[in-house]
C-alpha cells in the first residue's frame, strides 16, 4: 500500500472513530526540539554528526476506552544532519619538502547541514498506564509524510551561504514510525499539560537514487490540550 492509500485510509478510520467514540476529546498545540540523523544504506557516515531541529503542530484526540486514547494531527517538522568541522589544505601551500605553510589568504575548515521540511499527519494509540493527576502513558504510530522542501547551509570559515531549494531524485511522499512515552498533567478543569520522549524512523528511502537515505530523530514534545467532554 503506498502512502497515497494509506494516508486516504487513516483519513477514514479517525473519521469513524471520532465521530462514534465520543466519551471524551482534546484539541492541542505542541512543540518540540529534535535530535536528527540519517543513515545511507544502513550506516552513518563517518563525518557526520546529529543535528538540532524542531517540529510543531495540533493534536486532536479522542478516547475510545478507559485506557486507549487514539490521537490525530499535522505538523511541520525539519529533519536533517551535518558535518562535523573539517579542515582544508591546499595544494599551493605544500613547499615540496613535506612541509606545510599556510596561507592566511584561504579558509582552512568549513561544515555544511542539510534540513528536510515534511508536512505530518501522525496517528498514535496511547495506553494509559495510571489515571490521575499525572497520568503516564506509553504510545506508538506512524506518520504518513510530505516533503516540502531543502535548506541546506555552508559554512567556510566565517562566510554562511544559505539556500531553500527542492532537493532532485527525493520521494515526496514517506512513512515514519514513532514511539514513545510521556506524562499527561492536568493542570485545570479542562486544561491539560503534556511532556513526551519520543523516537521515529522513516520507514522509506527519503532518496529516490541508487544511494538509499532514511532518516530518524529523537526529541521531546510539549504541548497543551483543551478538553471537550
Amino acid at each position: 500500500m503506498n502512502c497515497t492509500k494509506l494516508l486516504a485510509v487513516l483519513i477514514l478510520l479517525t473519521t469513524h472513530f471520532s465521530v462514534f467514540c465520543q466519551k471524551q476529546s482534546s484539541l492541542g498545540i505542541m512543540a518540540g526540539p529534535d535530535i536528527t540523523f540519517r543513515y545511507i544504506d544502513g550506516d552513518l557516515y563517518k563525518d557526520e554528526i546529529g543535528k538540532f531541529n524542531y517540529r510543531f503542530g495540533l493534536n486532536y484526540t479522542f478516547q475510545i476506552s478507559n485506557r486507549i486514547v487514539l490521537e490525530v494531527g499535522a505538523r511541520y517538522a525539519s529533519i536533517g544532519y551535518q558535518t562535523a568541522k573539517m579542515d582544508i589544505q591546499w595544494g599551493s601551500e605544500h613547499n615540496g619538502n613535506g612541509g606545510y605553510e599556510p596561507d592566511p589568504n584561504l579558509p582552512h575548515n568549513f561544515r555544511n547541514s542539510s534540513d528536510y521540511r515534511f508536512i505530518e499527519f501522525p496517528l498514535s494509540a496511547k495506553y494509559i498506564l495510571k489515571k490521575g493527576k499525572f497520568t503516564p502513558y506509553i504510545a506508538a504510530g506512524i506518520s504518513p509524510n510530505v516533503y516540502l522542501n531543502t535548506r541546506s547551509v555552508t559554512i567556510i570559515e566565517a562566510k554562511t551561504e544559505i539556500s531553500v531549494s527542492k532537493t532532485q531524485n527525493i520521494n515526496k511522499l514517506n512513512l515514519s514510525a514513532h514511539a514513545g512515552f510521556g506524562i499527561d498533567y492536568q493542570w485545570k478543569k479542562s486544561l491539560e499539560i503534556y511532556m513526551q520522549p519520543s523516537f521515529r524512523y522513516y520507514l522509506k528511502s527519503i532518496s529516490s537514487g541508487p544511494i538509499k537515505e532514511y532518516l530518524y530523530s529523537a526529541g521531546i514534545e510539549l504541548g497543551i490540550r483543551k478538553q471537550f467532554r
